[in-house]
């Protein structure tokens, strides 16, 4: 009898071990909340068009995020609604939307790199591309952005929840 209760006890040991190997760090959300601030652009678009920065908002809240961009008028409004996942590891994260449309033509990947600066600060690398090569027409470009800047934690706002 005590044979079996000590290989039971070493089965259930070794079974832990096995998958405890396989599982996912934890990670702490140091990132949730909301962010804002400017990223400026790190080169010129295409046809020398600069524009002087684009306003953002990052609701983080775990492995999901929504963006917000400030338009001319200063009114947010959601970017790629329930398409943002957050990939984080302790203090840096990516957080990235890919996706289609226009009839699968309009193929368009954002992707938002940041690292934690201090406790309000959020070091970021905003990337867009998108390809239009399926669309096969001479109007249809692809074309990529690159910016920078630093966003400020901002205090919690309701009106803000990630899906």
């Amino acid at each position: 009898m005590l044979k079996k209760i000590v290989f039971m006890v070493c089965a259930a040991f070794a079974f832990q071990l096995a998958f405890a190997a396989d599982a996912e760090p934890a990670t702490s959300s140091y990132l949730d909340g909301q962010w804002e601030g400017a990223l400026r652009d790190l080169e010129p678009a295409a046809g020398g068009k600069t524009e002087l920065e684009l306003k953002v908002r990052l609701h983080i809240a775990g492995k999901k995020a929504q963006v917000f961009t400030a338009g001319e008028d200063g009114k947010w409004s959601e970017v790629k609604p329930g398409k943002f996942n957050v990939f984080q590891r302790n203090f840096s994260a990516v957080v990235l939307a890919n996706d289609s449309w226009d009839g699968d033509c309009w193929d368009e990947t954002w992707s938002f790199t940041v690292a934690l600066d201090n406790a309000n600060q959020l070091v970021t690398r905003f990337g867009r591309a998108v390809s239009n090569v399926r669309c096969m027409s001479a109007k249809a470009e692809s074309f990529g952005r690159a910016r920078a800047g630093v966003l400020h934690q901002q205090p919690a706002d309701d009106s803000a929840v990630a899906h």
